[in-house]
């Protein structure tokens, strides 16, 4: 699991794809053990007429994601990512408690983008 989020980090801070091809996911404040969440991505494009835009700030593209936790609940098809529209996808359910990482793929196998987060018990 430590490898895991080293690799997040890695690919995060200095993969040149990273740079070149990015989306920010923004994950609600707290997840809870068991209970469903959604997140939003985004891709971050300038405005029109600005600096050439990334590839990815062309029109719509495919994006899929891979968890840290092997048993939790996703939707396993591709997201449509659209530039200037912000999309919510999920529901995201994670099992088990502690640190765990989502990381956005282009269908294409680029890597787009990746958060860390702690799941925490829903009990109080």
């Amino acid at each position: 699991m430590r490898f895991a989020f080293a690799m997040v980090l890695a690919l995060a801070g200095a993969s040149p794809l990273a740079n070149a091809q990015s989306v920010d996911l923004t994950l609600p404040a707290t997840v809870l053990v068991g209970l469903p969440f959604t997140v939003e991505v985004s891709v971050p494009c300038g405005e029109p007429g600005e600096a050439p835009p990334i590839p990815i700030c062309n029109g719509a593209s495919f994006a899929r994601f891979e968890a840290s936790e092997r048993t939790a609940a996703y939707p396993r098809g591709p997201v449509t990512l659209l530039p200037f529209d912000p999309v919510t996808y999920g529901p995201f359910i994670f099992h088990r408690k502690g640190p765990q990482y989502l990381i956005v793929w282009s269908t294409e196998g680029e890597f787009l983008g990746a958060a860390t987060f702690v799941v925490r018990s829903s009990r109080r």
